[in-house]
């Protein structure tokens, strides 16, 4: 089945390498994902779909594939992203970006901070740290992107604040949902020792 690329180009994926190939661990460093956008009507809970969901297989670090940093940058901060259907009007704040793969579901929502968040120069220099030596050929923003772990059952934060490195900013996004998708047992640490139930590890 030929599904459309990540990049949006005309290409095509092909689960199956041809008859003859040795089997290589090129082979499985891809997946296949349905996305779609959902938003809700005022007044109401109830998600609904806002346009066709679509297949999309990404081979990791390829074209087909986009990097976590960019993915964020382009996909989530965007304020002037917009709906795929031309008739919807509402923003990126109101609608909810969802992937599917087999049994699971990831739900990604941006909301608006209620106060400004110190850049990764400003947070440093609060903590007393050196300034990171940023690389030359960096694909970060100057300002950063802040990074913490929120628990849906204390209803708080869980994690001190840091900052995405160069490393995690080039992580293959295809290779982040596969790790979302089958790390079934993984928790939040409850690293500030505040969490609920005797300040055990708390999941998110």
């Amino acid at each position: 089945k030929n599904v459309r690329p990540w990049c949006g180009s005309h290409g095509t994926y092909s689960k199956h390498a041809p008859k003859g190939c040795p089997v290589s661990a090129f082979d499985h460093q891809g997946i296949l994902v349905t996305s779609m956008w959902l938003a809700s009507e005022q007044g109401s809970t109830q998600m609904t779909q806002c346009s066709a969901s679509e297949v999309k297989g990404i081979s990791y670090y390829t074209d087909q594939d986009v990097t976590l940093g960019q993915f964020l940058r382009d996909s989530c901060f965007n304020m002037s992203l917009k709906c795929q259907n031309p008739t919807c009007k509402k923003n990126v704040l109101e609608h909810t970006l969802s992937f599917v793969h087999k049994d699971g579901q990831i739900n990604i929502n941006v909301e608006t901070m209620d106060a400004r968040l110190p850049t990764e120069a400003e947070y440093r220099a609060a903590m007393g740290e050196a300034p990171e030596e940023i690389q030359e050929n960096s694909l970060r923003d100057d300002d950063g992107i802040a990074m913490w772990s929120y628990c849906t059952r204390c209803a708080k934060v869980v994690t001190p604040l840091c900052f995405m490195d160069d490393d995690t900013w080039r992580f293959s996004f295809g290779k982040f949902l596969e790790v979302s998708f089958y790390n079934k047992v993984a928790t939040i640490n409850d690293l500030l020792g505040e969490g609920s139930d005797d300040s055990k590890p708390c999941c998110g």
